[in-house]
C-alpha cells in the first residue's frame, strides 16, 4: 500500500468523511502550501455532491428530500399489516442504498424475495418512480447512468485514504470509470504507542479520560487531543459535561438541533400551533435567544409564574398571549394578526418562520459563545432544506412542517469551534485524524467486535451473497480489526480503556488489540460529602420586619410555615421563594377544592342558610338541586375551557355526588343556622396584622361553630393539641373572632370519606370531640400563635427538622439543606 503524497493536478485524493479530509488537507497545506490542493483533497460525500450537482440529469435529491419521498411512498403502500412511516422511512432509505450500492440486479432481488410477505423490492420500485414523478434523481441512480456510458477519464488517478472498510461496489466502479487508476493508500506515517487502561465502572472511565485530557493539554499545549466515545453520542455528552466541570473547552461536530440558538428558534416557532405544552411554554420564556433577555429577566420570571399558575399541561395561544402580555411582538404574532393558514407550501412556511423570528428579535442581543455564532450562520441553509420539500409536498400543516424542520436540524451538522488544537470529542474511530494524543473509550470484549446486525428489510441471502455491511459476525470482526489496526496511525500516543463492570456484564480488554502495556493514570475516587470543606454560616436570624412590613398577606399561611420551620416562612413570605404551580390533567386538586368551596356557598344560599331548608327537601329534590348547582358552579369556573365536554360532565357528577353525601351528614346534625360564609376578618396577632377568611360560621344551641372546608385528608384533632398547633388555621380563627366560639371543625369533603373532624367545649355531634378545659386550650393557642408571630416579625429563620407528613413534599427542602446538616456537623466535630 502506497504512502500519502500531495496529489498532482490530475489526481484526486478522497477521504471517507469531512474530518479526515480536513486533516489531510491541513497536513498537505503545511507541507506544500498549494492553494489548489483544496480542489484535489475531498471527502467522498462532498465530492459526489459536486460531481452530480452540475450534471445534465434532473436535480439531485437531498437527504431530507429522499427521506420525505420514502415516507410518502410508505404511506401509499397497501399492506396487510400496520406500519409507522416516520419510523420506517430512515430504515427503508438505508436498505435501498445497500441494494443500490452493492449493485443487486432487479431479477436477483425478485428471486430472493420469492414467497416473502414483505416485498421490499416493490417498495423500492415505487420509491424510484416517485422520484421520477417529482423530477428528481438520487446519487446512486446518477452513478448508474454514468456507468452505462463510455468511460470518462477525468483523473489520472483516484487515491482512497483513511477507508477502514471498502466503499460500496457502485462507488468503486464509478472511480474506475472516471480514473485510469484507483489506489488505496496509507494516509499517515505515524506509528503510535498503544496502551491499555482499566476502570471499575463506566463513570470512572469517563472521568479518567477527562482528567487525562486536561493533564495532557497542560503539559503539551498546543496539542490535538482526541477522545473517541464509540458507544454513542450519550457518552460524548457526558464526557463534555465532565470536561466543562474541569474547565476544559471541547471541540466537536454537533447536529444543529443541539445548538442553543437553533433550539431557541424551534421553541419560538411553536407559537404557530393551536396549543403548546406547559414545558414548551416555559422553555420559550426561559429561552435567551429572543428579545433582550438581560433586561427582561425579572419580567420573564413573572411570565413563567403566570404560566404555572394556570396549572394545566396544555395552553392555547390566547393563554400564551395573556401570560406574556408585556411582549408586544409575541402577543401580535399569537393573537392571530399574522397567523398562518391551516396548510402552506414548505417554502412559504420557511419564509413565514424567518419573518416571525426577525420580529421576535432572534437570536437575541447576546451570542457569547463561538458555537452559537457558527450555528446561527446555518439557519438560512436549514430553511433552504425545508423549502426544498416543495418537490415532495404541495402543502403541509403546522405539525407536519415543524416535524420536518426538526428532522432537517438533526441532519445538518456544524463544528462548534474554528480551533484546530484542544480536546476533540468523537463518536467514531473513522473520524480521528492527525491527533497527538488519542483515547478510545469502551475498548472491551463486549463491543469489539459487536454482534452482527443484518438489515431487516433486505433478504439475508442477498446480504450474504454480496457481503453487505453488518450482516455476519465475520464481517463485523474484519471491520473491527481494520479499525483497531488503524488506531496506531491516527495519533502519537493512544490509550484504549474499558470498564470491568458495565450493565451487569463483566468486561475485559478486547482480544483484538492483543497484549498492551498498562497506562499509568490515576483513577478518580468519589469524595464523600462529609469530606468538606464546609464553612459554617449562622443563618438563624434575619433583619426584623420594619413597621410598614407588618401587614402580612396570606392569612394563616405565615403561622403554618412558622410551625413547620421558621426558615420556610422567611423564604416564602419575605424572599418570595414561592414554588411554581404544578400542571395536572383536567381539574387539579387545588382547583377542585375551590369548586367545592363555591358549590357549598351556593348551596347554603339556595337553602336560605338554614338547616330547615335542607330538611324540607325530598331525596329527588336534593338530587336535582345538587345537579343544578354543580353545573352552575362549573359554568362560572375560569378553568372550564381546559377540560372537554365529557370531562366537564364527569366533574359535575363528582361535585354533585360529593355534595349529596355531605348534605346527608348535615341533615343528621342537631339544629343550626349558617351564620356566615367566606367571612373576612382582620386579626392583630402580636406585632403583625393578618387578614383571614373563615369558610363558614354556624350558629348552634351551644354557640358558634367555625368550619374549614378540606377536599383532602389532612387534619386531625391531635394536630391542634400540640404546642404550637401543627394546623394553626382554625385555632387562629377561634381566637380572632370577637364572639365566644363553641367549637372548631374541619369539613372533610371527599366522596366516600366525608366526615367531621372537630374539637370544642363539648361534643356537639358525632365527629366533634370535647376538650377537658376549652378555655385553657384557647389560651394556649393564643400564646403559641402570638409567639410564632413575634418570631416572624423579629426575623427568626431557623431551619427546623420537618415533622413526618406535616407538609408532604416540601418544595423548599433544597433551600433548607437540612439533609446535609448531619454531614456538616460530623465534619465540624473533626476540626
Amino acid at each position: 500500500m502506497s504512502r500519502l503524497q500531495a496529489p498532482s493536478t490530475e489526481d484526486l485524493l478522497l477521504a471517507p468523511n469531512l474530518a479526515v479530509a480536513d486533516a489531510m488537507l491541513a497536513n498537505q497545506l503545511a507541507r506544500h502550501r498549494e492553494p489548489t490542493l483544496a480542489e484535489r483533497i475531498r471527502s467522498l460525500p462532498a465530492w459526489l455532491e459536486d460531481l452530480f450537482g452540475h450534471s445534465p440529469f434532473p436535480p439531485l435529491a437531498s437527504e431530507l428530500q429522499m427521506l420525505a419521498t420514502w415516507e410518502k411512498t410508505l404511506r401509499d403502500l397497501d399492506l396487510p399489516f400496520d406500519l409507522h412511516p416516520p419510523t420506517l422511512a430512515p430504515l427503508a432509505l438505508q436498505g435501498w442504498r445497500q441494494v443500490k450500492g452493492w449493485r443487486v440486479e432487479r431479477q436477483r432481488f425478485e428471486l430472493a424475495e420469492y414467497g416473502r410477505d414483505l416485498r421490499f423490492g416493490d417498495w423500492c420500485r415505487q420509491f424510484e418512480q416517485r422520484l421520477v414523478d417529482q423530477g428528481q434523481i438520487s446519487a446512486e441512480q446518477l452513478a448508474e447512468q454514468l456507468l452505462s456510458r463510455p468511460a470518462d477519464r477525468r483523473y489520472r488517478r483516484i487515491q482512497l485514504a483513511g477507508f477502514v472498510d471498502r466503499p460500496a461496489p457502485l462507488w468503486l466502479a464509478l472511480f474506475a470509470h472516471l480514473a485510469e487508476e484507483v489506489q488505496f493508500i496509507d494516509w499517515q506515517d505515524k506509528v503510535g504507542e498503544l496502551k491499555q487502561f482499566g476502570c471499575d465502572t463506566p463513570e470512572q472511565e469517563l472521568r479518567s479520560a477527562a482528567i487525562w485530557a486536561k493533564a495532557v493539554l497542560a503539559a503539551h499545549n498546543p496539542a490535538r487531543v482526541g477522545i473517541i466515545a464509540a458507544r454513542g453520542k450519550a457518552d460524548v455528552g457526558r464526557l463534555a459535561h465532565e470536561l466543562v466541570q474541569l474547565g476544559v473547552a471541547t471541540n466537536r461536530r454537533l447536529p444543529l438541533s443541539e445548538s442553543g440558538p437553533i433550539q431557541g428558534a424551534l421553541a419560538l416557532l411553536q407559537i404557530n400551533g393551536q396549543q403548546i405544552g406547559i414545558g414548551d411554554a416555559r422553555a420559550l420564556v426561559e429561552n435567551p435567544f429572543w428579545g433582550d433577555y438581560a433586561k427582561e429577566l425579572s419580567l420573564r420570571t413573572g411570565w413563567e409564574t403566570r404560566l404555572c399558575q394556570l396549572e394545566t399541561r396544555t395552553l392555547f395561544r390566547s393563554d400564551l398571549a395573556h401570560c406574556l402580555a408585556e411582549s408586544k411582538a409575541l402577543v401580535e404574532l399569537v393573537s392571530g394578526q399574522q397567523r398562518a393558514e391551516a396548510a402552506l407550501a414548505p417554502s412559504a412556511w420557511a419564509e413565514l418562520f424567518n419573518r416571525q423570528l426577525h420580529k421576535l428579535g432572534w437570536p437575541g442581543t447576546q451570542l457569547p459563545q463561538e458555537d452559537h455564532v457558527l450555528a446561527c450562520e446555518s439557519w438560512l441553509e436549514l430553511l433552504g432544506d425545508l423549502a426544498s420539500l416543495n418537490t415532495s409536498f404541495a402543502k403541509l400543516e403546522w405539525s407536519q412542517v415543524y416535524r420536518w424542520l426538526k428532522i432537517a436540524a438533526s441532519q445538518r451538522t456544524y463544528l462548534n469551534t474554528a480551533r484546530s488544537e484542544g480536546v476533540w470529542l468523537l463518536d467514531r474511530v473513522e473520524e480521528a485524524a492527525e491527533f497527538n494524543f488519542l483515547w478510545l473509550l469502551g475498548a472491551d470484549d463486549q463491543d469489539w467486535p459487536p454482534p452482527p446486525k443484518p438489515h431487516p428489510l433486505v433478504p439475508f441471502s442477498l446480504q450474504s451473497a454480496f457481503d453487505m455491511p453488518r450482516h455476519a459476525a465475520q464481517r463485523e470482526l474484519e471491520l473491527c480489526q481494520n479499525l483497531l489496526a488503524s488506531l496506531n496511525r491516527r495519533a502519537d500516543q493512544i490509550i484504549c480503556s474499558f470498564a470491568r463492570s458495565r450493565e451487569n456484564l463483566s468486561c475485559k480488554l478486547t482480544p483484538l488489540l492483543g497484549s498492551l502495556p498498562q497506562a499509568q493514570i490515576a483513577v478518580p475516587v468519589a469524595t464523600p460529602t462529609a469530606g468538606g470543606p464546609f464553612e459554617w454560616i449562622d443563618c438563624s436570624s434575619a433583619p426584623a420586619l420594619a413597621a410598614d412590613q407588618r401587614q402580612i398577606r396570606g392569612g394563616s399561611r405565615v403561622l403554618q410555615l412558622m410551625t413547620a420551620s421558621p426558615f420556610d416562612a422567611f423564604a416564602e413570605l419575605r424572599l418570595k421563594a414561592n414554588p411554581l404551580g404544578q400542571p395536572s390533567d383536567g381539574v387539579s386538586p387545588k382547583e377542585f377544592g375551590k369548586l367545592l368551596h363555591d358549590l357549598l356557598e351556593r348551596s347554603w344560599l339556595a337553602l336560605q342558610n338554614n338547616q330547615q331548608g335542607l330538611l324540607a327537601l325530598t331525596d329527588s329534590e336534593r338530587q336535582r338541586l345538587a345537579a343544578e348547582l354543580s353545573r352552575e358552579t362549573l359554568a362560572h369556573w375560569r378553568g372550564a375551557w381546559r377540560i372537554g365536554h365529557n370531562q366537564r360532565h364527569l366533574v359535575a357528577d363528582l361535585l354533585a355526588d360529593t355534595l349529596l353525601e355531605w348534605l346527608q351528614l348535615e341533615s343528621q346534625r342537631p339544629p343550626f343556622e349558617v351564620h356566615g360564609t367566606e367571612r373576612d376578618i382582620p386579626v392583630q396577632l402580636g406585632p403583625i396584622t393578618l387578614q383571614v377568611r373563615i369558610d363558614r360560621i354556624d350558629r348552634t344551641d351551644q354557640g358558634l361553630l367555625l368550619i374549614d372546608y378540606k377536599s383532602g385528608t389532612s387534619g386531625e384533632v391531635r394536630d391542634w393539641l400540640v404546642s404550637p398547633p401543627q394546623q394553626p388555621q382554625l385555632p387562629l380563627y377561634c381566637i380572632a373572632l370577637n364572639e365566644p366560639c363553641a367549637a372548631i371543625a374541619i369539613a372533610r369533603l371527599r366522596l366516600g370519606q366525608c366526615k367531621w373532624v372537630g374539637l370544642g367545649a363539648t361534643s356537639l355531634f358525632s365527629g366533634i370531640k370535647g376538650a377537658a378545659d376549652w378555655g385553657v386550650v384557647q389560651a394556649n393557642w393564643r400564646a403559641d400563635l402570638i409567639g410564632l408571630a413575634e418570631g416572624f416579625a423579629q426575623g427568626d429563620t431557623r431551619v427546623a427538622e420537618p415533622r413526618p407528613g406535616h407538609f408532604g413534599s416540601n418544595p423548599l427542602a433544597r433551600l433548607q439543606r437540612f439533609s446535609e446538616y448531619e454531614d456538616m456537623r460530623q465534619w465540624l466535630q473533626t476540626r
